[in-house]
Protein backbone atom coordinates (compact mmCIF):
# COMPACT_ATOMS: atom_id res chain seq x y z
CA UNK A 1 0.00 0.00 0.00
CA UNK A 2 1.14 3.61 -0.85
CA UNK A 3 0.42 6.69 1.38
CA UNK A 4 -0.40 9.57 -0.75
CA UNK A 5 0.04 13.22 0.62
CA UNK A 6 -2.83 15.09 0.20
CA UNK A 7 -4.96 17.96 1.74
CA UNK A 8 -8.03 15.92 0.33
CA UNK A 9 -10.80 16.02 3.20
CA UNK A 10 -12.86 13.04 2.34
CA UNK A 11 -12.42 9.10 1.15
CA UNK A 12 -15.45 6.75 1.19
CA UNK A 13 -15.55 3.12 0.18
CA UNK A 14 -17.93 0.27 -0.81
CA UNK A 15 -17.03 -2.52 1.26
CA UNK A 16 -17.16 -6.54 -0.13
CA UNK A 17 -17.39 -9.21 2.10
CA UNK A 18 -13.80 -9.48 1.79
CA UNK A 19 -12.18 -6.10 0.68
CA UNK A 20 -13.40 -2.58 0.45
CA UNK A 21 -13.12 -0.44 -2.56
CA UNK A 22 -12.60 3.46 -2.44
CA UNK A 23 -15.47 5.11 -4.34
CA UNK A 24 -15.17 8.65 -3.83
CA UNK A 25 -13.14 11.32 -2.45
CA UNK A 26 -13.70 15.06 -1.63
CA UNK A 27 -11.36 17.42 -0.98
CA UNK A 28 -11.04 21.65 -0.93
CA UNK A 29 -8.01 21.76 -3.37
CA UNK A 30 -10.07 20.04 -6.46
CA UNK A 31 -6.79 19.98 -8.26
CA UNK A 32 -4.69 18.39 -6.37
CA UNK A 33 -7.85 15.91 -5.63
CA UNK A 34 -8.08 14.95 -8.65
CA UNK A 35 -4.21 14.21 -8.80
CA UNK A 36 -4.63 12.01 -5.78
CA UNK A 37 -7.66 10.45 -7.67
CA UNK A 38 -6.05 9.60 -10.69
CA UNK A 39 -2.80 8.64 -8.85
CA UNK A 40 -4.52 5.72 -7.21
CA UNK A 41 -7.83 5.19 -9.49
CA UNK A 42 -10.46 6.72 -7.67
CA UNK A 43 -13.85 7.25 -10.09
CA UNK A 44 -15.33 9.82 -8.48
CA UNK A 45 -14.28 12.94 -7.49
CA UNK A 46 -17.10 14.27 -5.59
CA UNK A 47 -18.15 18.56 -5.40
CA UNK A 48 -19.30 18.45 -1.86
CA UNK A 49 -18.62 15.78 1.51
CA UNK A 50 -22.67 15.24 1.06
CA UNK A 51 -21.96 14.08 -2.27
CA UNK A 52 -19.18 11.87 -1.04
CA UNK A 53 -21.09 10.57 1.48
CA UNK A 54 -24.27 10.05 -0.13
CA UNK A 55 -23.65 6.36 -1.84
CA UNK A 56 -20.67 5.34 0.98
CA UNK A 57 -20.57 2.27 3.03
CA UNK A 58 -17.73 4.06 5.23
CA UNK A 59 -16.05 7.09 5.65
CA UNK A 60 -12.47 8.12 5.44
CA UNK A 61 -11.63 11.54 6.88
CA UNK A 62 -8.09 12.47 6.33
CA UNK A 63 -7.24 16.01 6.14
CA UNK A 64 -4.20 16.76 7.57
CA UNK A 65 -5.25 19.46 9.79
CA UNK A 66 -7.08 17.75 12.66
CA UNK A 67 -8.86 21.38 13.47
CA UNK A 68 -10.78 20.12 10.18
CA UNK A 69 -12.01 16.62 11.30
CA UNK A 70 -15.09 17.56 13.42
CA UNK A 71 -16.68 19.57 10.78
CA UNK A 72 -15.85 16.70 8.15
CA UNK A 73 -17.04 13.73 10.14
CA UNK A 74 -20.52 15.74 11.18
CA UNK A 75 -21.90 14.87 7.49
CA UNK A 76 -20.84 11.55 7.98
CA UNK A 77 -22.57 11.04 11.40
CA UNK A 78 -25.29 12.91 10.49
CA UNK A 79 -26.16 10.76 7.44
CA UNK A 80 -25.48 7.68 10.03
CA UNK A 81 -22.37 6.75 7.95
CA UNK A 82 -19.48 4.95 10.02
CA UNK A 83 -16.30 7.48 10.14
CA UNK A 84 -12.27 6.83 10.32
CA UNK A 85 -10.70 9.74 11.41
CA UNK A 86 -6.55 9.77 10.53
CA UNK A 87 -4.54 11.46 13.13
CA UNK A 88 -4.64 13.84 15.08
CA UNK A 89 -8.24 13.04 16.12
CA UNK A 90 -8.93 16.79 16.66
CA UNK A 91 -6.56 19.51 17.33
CA UNK A 92 -8.14 20.71 21.02
CA UNK A 93 -9.89 18.48 23.99
CA UNK A 94 -13.25 19.98 23.36
CA UNK A 95 -13.23 19.09 20.04
CA UNK A 96 -12.33 15.56 21.02
CA UNK A 97 -15.34 15.39 23.13
CA UNK A 98 -17.58 16.71 21.26
CA UNK A 99 -16.23 14.61 18.57
CA UNK A 100 -17.00 11.44 20.89
CA UNK A 101 -20.28 12.83 22.37
CA UNK A 102 -21.75 13.38 18.55
CA UNK A 103 -20.80 9.96 17.43
CA UNK A 104 -22.32 8.00 20.49
CA UNK A 105 -25.47 10.29 20.17
CA UNK A 106 -25.90 9.23 17.04
CA UNK A 107 -25.07 5.32 17.23
CA UNK A 108 -22.71 5.73 14.43
CA UNK A 109 -19.40 3.56 14.74
CA UNK A 110 -16.09 6.25 15.12
CA UNK A 111 -12.50 5.25 15.81
CA UNK A 112 -9.32 7.48 15.16
CA UNK A 113 -6.05 6.23 15.75
CA UNK A 114 -2.43 6.11 14.32
CA UNK A 115 -1.47 3.32 12.12
CA UNK A 116 1.70 3.08 14.06
CA UNK A 117 0.19 0.63 16.81
CA UNK A 118 -0.66 -2.18 14.62
CA UNK A 119 2.77 -2.38 12.38
CA UNK A 120 4.41 -5.79 13.41
CA UNK A 121 7.24 -3.98 14.97
CA UNK A 122 4.83 -2.62 18.09
CA UNK A 123 3.34 -5.49 18.02
CA UNK A 124 6.15 -7.28 18.69
CA UNK A 125 7.03 -4.81 21.56
CA UNK A 126 3.95 -4.86 23.54
CA UNK A 127 5.00 -9.45 23.88
CA UNK A 128 8.03 -8.66 24.93
CA UNK A 129 7.19 -5.13 27.36
CA UNK A 130 5.29 -8.43 28.91
CA UNK A 131 8.96 -10.48 29.49
CA UNK A 132 10.60 -7.93 30.85
CA UNK A 133 8.74 -7.17 34.33
CA UNK A 134 7.14 -4.12 35.34
CA UNK A 135 7.98 -1.20 33.35
CA UNK A 136 9.70 1.27 35.12
CA UNK A 137 10.82 3.45 32.74
CA UNK A 138 10.56 4.00 29.01
CA UNK A 139 11.39 6.46 26.10
CA UNK A 140 9.47 6.92 22.68
CA UNK A 141 11.19 9.07 19.96
CA UNK A 142 9.71 10.43 16.73
CA UNK A 143 9.77 13.47 14.40
CA UNK A 144 7.60 16.37 15.08
CA UNK A 145 7.86 20.24 14.52
CA UNK A 146 6.23 22.61 16.39
CA UNK A 147 6.17 25.54 13.67
CA UNK A 148 4.01 24.01 10.78
CA UNK A 149 0.81 24.68 9.45
CA UNK A 150 -0.90 21.97 10.31
CA UNK A 151 -2.25 22.63 13.59
CA UNK A 152 1.18 22.87 15.27
CA UNK A 153 3.15 19.88 17.08
CA UNK A 154 0.27 18.00 17.46
CA UNK A 155 0.54 17.52 13.90
CA UNK A 156 2.96 14.87 14.12
CA UNK A 157 4.10 14.18 17.94
CA UNK A 158 0.51 12.62 17.83
CA UNK A 159 2.26 9.19 16.69
CA UNK A 160 4.99 9.48 19.33
CA UNK A 161 2.18 9.79 21.78
CA UNK A 162 -0.61 7.62 20.88
CA UNK A 163 2.51 4.59 20.68
CA UNK A 164 2.81 5.76 24.91
CA UNK A 165 -0.51 5.67 25.47
CA UNK A 166 -1.20 2.39 23.50
CA UNK A 167 1.81 0.42 25.42
CA UNK A 168 1.09 2.18 28.87
CA UNK A 169 -2.47 3.34 29.30
CA UNK A 170 -4.12 7.05 29.64
CA UNK A 171 -3.08 7.33 33.65
CA UNK A 172 -0.73 10.04 32.92
CA UNK A 173 -0.58 12.74 35.98
CA UNK A 174 1.56 14.81 34.59
CA UNK A 175 3.93 16.53 31.57
CA UNK A 176 6.80 18.69 31.84
CA UNK A 177 8.09 19.75 28.58
CA UNK A 178 11.23 21.59 27.13
CA UNK A 179 12.01 22.66 23.65
CA UNK A 180 15.55 23.43 22.32
CA UNK A 181 16.46 25.85 21.09
CA UNK A 182 13.50 27.13 21.74
CA UNK A 183 10.63 29.31 18.98
CA UNK A 184 13.12 28.62 16.00
CA UNK A 185 11.83 26.56 13.11
CA UNK A 186 13.65 23.82 14.03
CA UNK A 187 13.80 22.41 17.37
CA UNK A 188 13.78 19.54 19.29
CA UNK A 189 11.54 18.68 22.48
CA UNK A 190 11.63 16.83 25.21
CA UNK A 191 8.52 15.63 27.35
CA UNK A 192 8.51 13.85 30.73
CA UNK A 193 5.58 11.82 31.42
CA UNK A 194 4.63 10.89 35.48
CA UNK A 195 2.31 8.02 35.67
CA UNK A 196 -0.07 7.15 38.49
CA UNK A 197 1.64 3.84 38.84
CA UNK A 198 4.83 5.21 39.02
CA UNK A 199 6.06 4.65 35.68
CA UNK A 200 8.24 7.61 33.98
CA UNK A 201 8.57 8.11 30.28
CA UNK A 202 10.06 10.74 28.05
CA UNK A 203 8.95 11.38 25.06
CA UNK A 204 11.60 12.91 22.02
CA UNK A 205 10.11 14.54 19.44
CA UNK A 206 12.76 15.31 16.90
CA UNK A 207 12.23 18.74 14.29
CA UNK A 208 15.99 18.86 13.83
CA UNK A 209 17.03 15.38 12.71
CA UNK A 210 16.68 12.33 10.47
CA UNK A 211 13.32 10.67 10.35
CA UNK A 212 13.15 8.08 12.92
CA UNK A 213 11.12 6.02 15.71
CA UNK A 214 12.50 4.26 18.59
CA UNK A 215 10.52 2.64 21.65
CA UNK A 216 12.67 1.72 24.40
CA UNK A 217 11.46 -0.05 27.84
CA UNK A 218 13.25 -0.89 31.26
CA UNK A 219 11.56 -3.69 33.29
CA UNK A 220 12.60 -4.90 36.84
CA UNK A 221 13.86 -7.93 34.93
CA UNK A 222 15.21 -6.44 31.84
CA UNK A 223 15.47 -4.02 28.99
CA UNK A 224 13.81 -4.17 25.25
CA UNK A 225 14.47 -1.92 22.43
CA UNK A 226 12.25 -1.81 19.17
CA UNK A 227 12.91 -3.38 15.87
CA UNK A 228 11.64 -0.29 13.96
CA UNK A 229 15.43 1.03 12.98
CA UNK A 230 15.06 -2.14 10.52
CA UNK A 231 12.02 -0.83 9.16
CA UNK A 232 11.65 0.93 5.97
CA UNK A 233 9.87 4.11 6.66
CA UNK A 234 11.24 6.22 3.59
CA UNK A 235 7.51 6.86 2.16
CA UNK A 236 6.47 8.46 5.64
CA UNK A 237 9.51 10.41 5.60
CA UNK A 238 8.79 12.01 2.25
CA UNK A 239 5.36 12.90 3.30
CA UNK A 240 6.31 14.59 6.66
CA UNK A 241 8.97 16.46 4.66
CA UNK A 242 6.31 17.67 2.02
CA UNK A 243 4.06 18.01 4.35
CA UNK A 244 6.38 20.57 6.87
CA UNK A 245 7.23 21.89 3.31
CA UNK A 246 10.89 20.26 2.55
CA UNK A 247 11.96 19.10 -0.04
CA UNK A 248 12.29 15.37 1.63
CA UNK A 249 12.87 14.48 5.44
CA UNK A 250 15.50 12.04 5.38
CA UNK A 251 14.75 8.52 7.31
CA UNK A 252 17.95 7.15 9.37
CA UNK A 253 20.36 5.11 7.41
CA UNK A 254 19.52 1.73 8.42
CA UNK A 255 15.85 2.34 8.06
CA UNK A 256 15.64 3.04 4.59
CA UNK A 257 17.82 -0.37 4.30
CA UNK A 258 15.44 -2.43 6.46
CA UNK A 259 12.16 -4.56 5.94
CA UNK A 260 9.25 -2.86 4.38
CA UNK A 261 6.56 -1.21 6.65
CA UNK A 262 3.15 -3.20 7.17
CA UNK A 263 1.73 -0.41 9.77
CA UNK A 264 -0.96 1.12 6.90
CA UNK A 265 -2.13 -2.20 5.66
CA UNK A 266 -2.58 -3.47 9.10
CA UNK A 267 -4.28 -0.27 10.43
CA UNK A 268 -6.54 -0.35 7.25
CA UNK A 269 -8.05 -3.46 7.39
CA UNK A 270 -8.08 -2.88 11.39
CA UNK A 271 -10.27 0.76 10.81
CA UNK A 272 -12.46 -1.23 7.96
CA UNK A 273 -13.36 -4.36 10.12
CA UNK A 274 -14.21 -2.22 13.13
CA UNK A 275 -16.48 0.00 11.67
CA UNK A 276 -18.14 -2.98 9.57
CA UNK A 277 -19.07 -4.04 12.73
CA UNK A 278 -16.98 -7.19 12.80
CA UNK A 279 -14.60 -6.23 15.94
CA UNK A 280 -14.81 -4.26 18.73
CA UNK A 281 -12.03 -1.70 18.51
CA UNK A 282 -9.38 -1.89 21.78
CA UNK A 283 -9.41 2.33 21.51
CA UNK A 284 -11.84 3.57 23.54
CA UNK A 285 -12.92 6.78 23.32
CA UNK A 286 -11.11 7.96 26.23
CA UNK A 287 -8.11 7.12 24.48
CA UNK A 288 -9.04 9.34 21.48
CA UNK A 289 -9.77 12.27 24.00
CA UNK A 290 -6.57 11.63 25.84
CA UNK A 291 -4.03 11.70 23.52
CA UNK A 292 -4.98 15.02 22.56
CA UNK A 293 -5.06 15.83 25.56
CA UNK A 294 -1.42 15.02 26.20
CA UNK A 295 -0.73 16.68 22.87
CA UNK A 296 -2.13 20.01 24.57
CA UNK A 297 -0.48 19.52 27.90
CA UNK A 298 2.88 19.53 25.98
CA UNK A 299 2.09 22.59 24.20
CA UNK A 300 0.65 24.60 27.47
CA UNK A 301 3.85 23.26 29.24
CA UNK A 302 6.50 24.56 26.97
CA UNK A 303 4.34 28.07 26.78
CA UNK A 304 4.00 28.07 30.68
CA UNK A 305 7.20 26.30 32.14
CA UNK A 306 4.87 24.20 33.95
CA UNK A 307 4.02 20.47 34.79
CA UNK A 308 0.47 20.10 33.51
CA UNK A 309 -2.00 17.59 34.30
CA UNK A 310 -3.72 16.50 31.40
CA UNK A 311 -6.58 15.31 32.41
CA UNK A 312 -7.33 18.93 33.52
CA UNK A 313 -7.60 20.18 30.04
Amino acid sequence: MERISSDSGWSVSRPTSKTATVHAIWGEDDARTREVAEKVSIPNVASSPEEAVADASIVFVVSRHGGMHLDLARVAINARKPVFVDKPFTVTPDDAREFVTLAEGAGVPMVSFSTLRYGSDTVDFKRRMSEIGPVRYASYTGPAMRQNHYGGLIFYSIHTVELMLHLHGIDVNSIYAIEHPAGVEKSNITATCSYNDGTLITLALIGDGAYHFHKRAIGSEGVIDSSDDERDLSGNAASFGTAVGEAASKPSTSMSRGMAADHYPNGVREAVQVLRGERTSDISPEQMIRVIQVCNAIEESLNTGRAINPSEL
